[in-house]
């Protein structure tokens, strides 16, 4: 039978018996805090290989589960649950549904839900034991489950590539194909420090806009990981061309850029108001530009 538009039809081979509660077995009974920013956090269920190749993949992020934590809770299911995908490469879409009360998530080999009760909690099933793989499928659903809670924080997490320059960071924008992934190759070229080459976290400290790295990375790979908070000094929209150039951007322009990069939240008829918000006082308060690179060139020669 060939998938629906049904919600996870793409993925699970009973859509419509995906879990309404936060129930089922858990893998063993171990507990993990990570310090990812808008957390802590705190993920329950877990087998030991599991918190292995957990602490391996976020190393410094990991540690003792805190007071309060926002929780993310794993139980397993069977394999068979799911359809057998062959044709999906290692960058895909999760499937989404948004509800007045929850989101929920399918994908490869993942069953996800977020849920207000009254305060955000979230739950994993997945039939994946090796513990790297494991890793991948949980980032997948802490991926969401940062953009919610940065939303709810008065923050944003941006599909964006992050430079440090001189202590300053610097976001350039643009989804899959936009040329994130080269702009970092070349910065770090120059000697300058990527944050990110996917996915950062924009807030406020003291008033001013800052950005965090994210342990959340694209072909450029993990970079070396740089903790604290950053002045956000500009905005830049990306786009391919002969020639590199920089030109301002209008209001307009800016916020639908911001927009046009923001994370599942910004669709989310439910929660979107909070993440626009944020966008606009971004467009305002920080410089946004357009950049023009080519490949081969320096984008720093016109940004310096």
């Amino acid at each position: 039978m060939e998938p629906s538009d049904e919600f996870g039809s793409k993925f699970l081979q009973a859509p419509d018996l995906f879990p309404a509660r936060f129930s089922g077995t858990q893998w063993g009974d171990l507990r993990l805090g990570l310090g990812f920013v808008g957390g802590p956090y705190v993920v329950e269920g877990l087998s030991t290989d599991q918190v292995v190749a957990l602490r391996e993949r976020f190393a410094d992020l990991c540690g003792e589960p805190k007071e309060g934590a926002l929780r993310l809770q794993v139980f397993r299911v069977d394999q068979s649950d799911f359809r057998e995908i062959t044709e999906f490469g290692w960058e895909y879409s999760l499937d989404l549904r948004y509800r007045a009360n929850r989101v929920d998530l399918a994908g490869l080999e993942l069953m996800a839900s977020l849920q207000w009760r009254p305060d955000l909690e979230a739950a994993l099933w997945t039939y994946v034991a090796d513990g790297e793989v494991f890793a991948g499928t949980l980032e997948n659903v802490f991926r969401a489950l940062v953009a919610y809670r940065l939303a709810a924080t008065g923050g944003a997490l941006l599909h964006s590539a992050g430079v440090l320059d001189n202590g300053q960071a610097r976001l350039f924008l643009g989804r899959s194909g936009a040329g994130k992934t080269t702009l970092s190759t070349l910065s770090a070229a120059s000697g300058r420090q990527v944050l990110s080459d996917d996915l950062n976290a924009v807030s406020w400290e003291d008033g001013l806009p800052v950005v965090y790295q994210m342990p959340f990375s694209g072909d450029f790979g993990q970079a070396e990981r740089v903790p604290g908070a950053f002045p956000l000094v500009e905005i830049l929209r990306l786009e391919k061309g002969s020639t590199g150039q920089r030109r301002d951007a209008s209001p307009a322009e800016a916020f639908g850029a911001l927009a046009a990069c923001a994370t599942a939240v910004g669709r989310d008829p439910f929660r979107s108001a909070s993440v626009m918000e944020t966008l606009q006082r971004l467009a305002s308060e920080v410089p946004v530009s357009t950049l023009t690179f080519t490949k081969d060139g320096d984008p720093w020669t016109i940004l310096t």
